[in-house]
């Protein structure tokens, strides 16, 4: 069954709450914001909020979620066998910066002015995921590989955060190069004890 349309008075609705619940989370925590608050600044009824959200959580959740997919969303086609140019973990790397970039403020909110835990964390446990999967077609898993793979989740994540905190300065196409560097270099030590050396410009698949 497809998901029922929303309306034009009901796409405002939304767009207004969630314009003024980040407005508000930009001046203070979210367990310091409250549905009350919210809808006197919105100017809508309580009763409208919760037609649509179960609290404040679940509409930090909602938008986390979907900052995570215009990053990442296409992180399924990463290492794909085909060889896709447009599916090297440059190229996936580089289009997660340019969405970044793009909403660079938004990112910025959710990963420094609040406890990052509920952004970062589904990012980490994502990369961490999508590792353990494509190795799982080639290898068989070891509490060693498993390191290895949680090292790359959370580099990766440190890199896209830094460069985050710092105003996206530097070229996001050195930053996708430098991601690449380290996912190269990782790769090449298990596959040193596994199998054949990957190239990852072409294609990352352990």
């Amino acid at each position: 069954m497809e998901p029922k349309k929303r309306n034009r008075r009901e796409e405002y609705t939304l767009r207004v709450i969630r314009e003024t619940f980040l407005e508000l989370l930009a001046k203070q925590s979210v367990e310091r914001i409250s549905v009350g608050e919210l809808c006197d600044l919105a100017d809508i009824n309580r009763s409208t909020f919760y037609r649509h959200y179960a609290d404040v959580y679940a509409l930090l959740d909602e938008i986390c979620e979907e900052c995570f997919q215009s990053l990442f969303g296409n992180l399924a086609k990463f290492g794909n066998p085909a060889g896709d140019p447009e599916q090297t973990a440059f190229a996936l790397i580089l289009q997660a910066c340019t969405v970044t970039e793009e909403n660079k403020e938004l990112y910025q909110l959710l990963v420094f002015k609040q406890p990052a835990a509920r952004f970062t964390q589904r990012m980490s446990d994502a990369f961490f995921q999508l590792f353990l999967q494509h190795h799982d077609d080639i290898h068989s898993r070891t509490l060693e590989t498993n390191l290895h793979y949680q090292y790359l989740a959370s580099g990766i994540l440190g890199i896209w955060q830094a460069w985050l905190k710092d105003d996206c300065q530097l070229p996001k196409s050195v930053v996708a190069e430098i991601v690449e560097i380290h996912l190269g270099g990782v790769s090449q030590v298990i596959w040193d004890r596994h199998g054949p050396s990957p190239n990852p410009r072409v294609n990352f698949s352990v």
